[in-house]
């Protein structure tokens, strides 16, 4: 073959890659986000031309009003929060950063959206989530196309008792979630427990060590796991800094990422992520084999605009995003699972991850308890899951008990061991307790690590801080809230230590 049709071929060859890799990461992701972005302008023109246009009791705005559109428009929403994390090349989500486009933001407004009574409140907000995706105005939209029905998702029943919130079985198989990434959890370096200090709350810390016991019962077809994390909670909370508010997220966070670590081995490590828009703004939660938990709030204090009326934590997430990674010591890639949050609580959202995305009915028991004094007295949660061959008539009755269970934190506070709380309301399923770990708020940072970031920092950066400071620099733990001071000497030590390398 000649060498000119050789170098075309070639030419040729690489010319189409570079089309396959444009098209694929670049247009196919821009084309997806720009055309369900304007499905959901469509579908709220539509929903706000009905509003406009119907009245009566069942019109839109109304509690008792059908919202099948609404409910289309905020999964169109929630499509597009997916496309902007996930899928869309960086440079385009700077540009639509740079126009304030933010569909997390709108999908926030269009969350609950049914509930509101006032029209004008309804409007405003679809009119706001229309600003910030730079939608056209209702009156700019021509409404022609024809939406097609979808699956809406699986509603998980639920039951809350102040500070526990039980997300319950359900029987029903849920699709698998399309939209699973895989990420790399950040690794756990070596070991450092982070103490509590000799205050108040050291006296609800009198009961030991926490634990994490795991059973099964029903002949074998429900697997399940009981916590009491009670000093966990209070170390978290101290290491933190964290108000009652912020101990009650974080801390449902904490009992959920250990329950989840229940099946883990050897080195195998788990991490919980939420991604919300609410004042939460989101949290990362990681644990691993040998019950080591760790994790840190995005947003403390969480701003409260009023006292709170109860413990219901779903105004403070939001619509948002809840991911599960699992990092499993045989496995060459980790996995990570990702759902749409569909109640604002993390014992639900959790349950309906689990259906959702691996097809298991799993129920969740996440509860703190607080003293008069706004101290946590106890904290705790169980997690109980049916095996594929679990008879449906089991599941339900379990189901039914579920519910009706006592706060789990008030149980522990009272003196009752976590298996005795298993035996006393599920004894008629016989439950055979398998294993039993410590569990404990530990972070495995030290002093070296630290230095090794500011080692790693621009030398012109470095010199900004010997020259300027302040001093001493103050460098802290994302995951617990560790301090860090480095004087001017250090500074001197880590600048010497880069002119030596250069």
């Amino acid at each position: 073959m000649d060498s000119p049709l050789l170098i075309a071929a070639g030419a040729s060859f690489i010319a189409g890659l570079l089309g396959y890799i444009i098209a694929k990461l670049w247009i196919k992701p821009i084309v997806g986000y720009n055309i369900t972005k304007r499905k959901l302008g469509h579908e709220l023109a539509r929903y706000l031309e009905r509003m406009n246009a119907a009245t009566g009791p069942d019109a839109p705005g109304n509690p008792n009003s059908d919202h099948a559109l609404l409910r289309t428009a905020r999964q169109h929403a929630a499509d597009l929060v997916s496309l902007f994390n996930a899928e869309l090349p960086y440079w385009y989500r700077l540009l639509l950063e740079s126009r304030k486009e933010s569909p997390i933001e709108a999908s926030g407004l269009l969350t609950n959206l049914s509930k509101i009574r006032n029209r004008e409140q309804v409007k405003n907000r679809i009119e706001r989530a229309r600003k910030i995706m730079g939608l056209k105005s209702a009156d700019q939209v021509r409404i022609g196309y024809r939406t097609t029905g979808r699956c809406q998702g699986l509603c998980l029943a639920g039951h809350s008792l102040t500070d526990e919130i039980h997300a319950r079985f359900r029987i029903t198989s849920g699709r698998r979630s399309s939209r699973n990434r895989l990420n790399q959890l950040t690794t756990l370096p070596l070991s450092m427990e982070k103490k509590i200090p000799e205050t108040n709350q050291s006296t609800h810390l009198d009961r030991g060590n926490d634990c994490l016991h795991t059973f099964l019962m029903a002949d074998d077809t429900i697997r399940g796991a009981v916590l009491d994390g009670s000093r966990m909670i209070n170390q978290m909370r101290w290491n933190h800094e964290l108000g009652i508010l912020e101990t009650l997220v974080l801390g449902h966070a904490y009992l959920g990422a250990c329950l989840m670590g229940a099946s883990l081995k050897g080195k195998d490590r788990l991490g919980l992520q939420v991604d919300c828009s609410g004042p939460v703004k989101g949290l990362v939660v990681e644990a691993n084999a040998a019950g080591e938990v760790r994790g840190f709030l995005k947003n403390v204090p969480i701003p409260v605009e009023k006292p709170l009326a109860d413990f219901n934590l779903s105004p403070f997430f939001g619509a948002g995003f809840i991911s599960v990674t699992r990092i499993l010591a045989d496995a060459k890639r980790p996995f990570t699972g990702r759902v749409m949050m569909a109640h604002g609580s993390l014992a639900k959202d959790l349950a309906h991850y689990y259906l959702t995305s691996e097809q298991i009915p799993t129920s969740f028991s996440l509860s703190v308890k607080f003293d008069s004094q706004g101290n946590v007295a106890a904290a705790g949660g169980m997690f109980l899951q049916a095996m594929p061959d679990a008879e449906a008539a089991v599941v339900r009755r379990i189901e039914a008990q579920v519910v009706s269970l006592p706060s789990i934190a008030a149980l522990l506070d009272e003196g009752t061991a976590p298996e005795e709380l298993v035996r006393s309301y599920l004894g008629d399923y016989a439950p055979r307790f398998i294993d039993r770990r410590n569990v404990g708020f530990i972070c495995h940072c030290n002093r070296d690590q630290i230095r090794n970031v500011l080692t790693l920092l621009p030398i012109d950066e470095l010199k900004d801080i010997q020259e300027k400071g302040p001093f001493p620099v103050e460098i802290r733990c994302h995951h617990c809230n560790t301090r860090y001071s480095f004087d001017r000497e250090h500074i001197n030590l880590i600048l010497a230590a880069r002119f030596s390398e250069n």
